[in-house]
């Protein structure tokens, strides 16, 4: 033992040893290199699952509110037409659209109204809607009766183009018996319309409003894919 009373260090040992600690990566290259690889795999997972592609499928709704009055009267062809979604877009539990984002329909067609009751014509639309990622969203009005009671859940169920092309030969098919009717009754229905006196006695027509804070329900026309 030395004369100061200290112990010395056992042969073959380094006094450098004392400081050791294996749960700290820093300190050992070996489990530092293990515990990042094991970090970059589990970011890339997290990172992976995030931005995973997600459907938006026909038929899902939007609720938007019109944000300032419009009219036949001053309203223009091309014209923006300014609207705030109020509820989320959603696809597979992720929000494409978030509330409150702005969209602009457009005008396709403004005609003031006219001497003899001639009545103003306004009729907008918003043909699609272009998301963060560049893709396009195809939407379509809700016919009035889905949207009667001013409700309309997140999804409705809109009619195939096969409905649709049997439901044309139904109309034609009616409008031909009407209009053979119609003919059949022409010798009796003449002399009537011509002894009706007109349905206007010389006023100006009336504008077609919309007014600001009306709320308008439009569906996804086509499924697609998202990718984030």
């Amino acid at each position: 033992m030395p004369r100061d009373g200290k112990t010395a260090p056992s042969a073959g040992r380094s006094e450098n040893l004392i400081i050791h600690n294996d749960a700290s990566p820093w300190l050992n290259p070996g489990r530092f290199v293990f515990w990042h690889n094991e970090f970059l795999l589990s970011t890339n997972a997290r990172v992976k699952a995030q931005a995973r592609p997600v459907i938006l499928r026909r038929g899902q709704v939007l609720e938007l509110q019109l944000l300032e009055d419009i009219d036949s009267k001053t309203a223009h062809l091309d014209d923006k037409v300014p609207l705030r979604l109020t509820r989320d877009l959603m696809a597979d539990g992720v929000t494409v659209l978030p509330q409150g984002s702005l969209l602009y329909g457009q005008v396709t067609a403004a005609h003031p109204a006219g001497k003899s009751c001639h009545h103003g014509r306004l009729k907008w639309k918003l043909g699609h809607i272009a998301l963060a990622n560049g893709q396009n969203v195809k939407t379509q009005f809700i016919s009035d009766d889905t949207a009667a009671d001013g409700k309309v859940g997140d999804r409705v169920s809109l009619p195939s183009n096969r409905h649709k092309i049997n439901k044309g030969i139904e109309s034609a098919s009616e409008t031909a018996l009407f209009g053979a009717f119609v003919v059949a009754l022409a010798p009796l229905t003449i002399p009537m319309a011509i002894t009706m006196p007109e349905p206007c006695d010389g006023r100006h027509g009336e504008e077609e409003t919309i007014a600001r804070d009306r709320h308008f329900f439009l569906a996804v026309s086509k499924t697609i894919k998202i990718t984030r």
